[in-house]
């Protein structure tokens, strides 16, 4: 009988001995396996844009570890730039701040 991996499957294999915290791993996933470094949470220290937070637990007799995620990755925003905000009171405060275009003048001669 071969123990086949669930369908959903996550599973971390170490790659290289631990150092000041910090392990290269291959995680396997389906569809694609990846290296990855994982570093300690450390309580104030933010976790990277494109980082997750996770728990693993290592298999019975092995040096494989199953991984469940606590905080994943958030999605790219899908455009870059800043937010678009136009409305009629954003409006309204921009002409009591900077007010109307005033002319200066004319374009007649003395």
């Amino acid at each position: 009988m071969t123990d086949k991996p669930p369908v959903d499957y996550d599973v971390i294999v170490p790659l290289s001995a631990e150092v000041d915290g910090k392990q290269a791993v291959a995680r396997l996933r389906p569809g694609h396996a990846q290296a990855q470094l994982l570093l300690p949470a450390r309580l104030g220290m933010p976790i990277p844009p494109s980082g997750e937070l996770i728990r693993y637990r290592t298999r019975d007799g092995g040096r494989a570890a199953d991984v469940e995620v606590l905080y994943g990755a958030t999605e790219e925003p899908t455009r870059s730039g800043p937010p678009q905000v136009v409305s009629d009171a954003y409006r309204a405060g921009w002409d009591l701040i900077f007010g109307s275009k005033v002319t200066t003048g004319s374009s007649e001669a003395n």
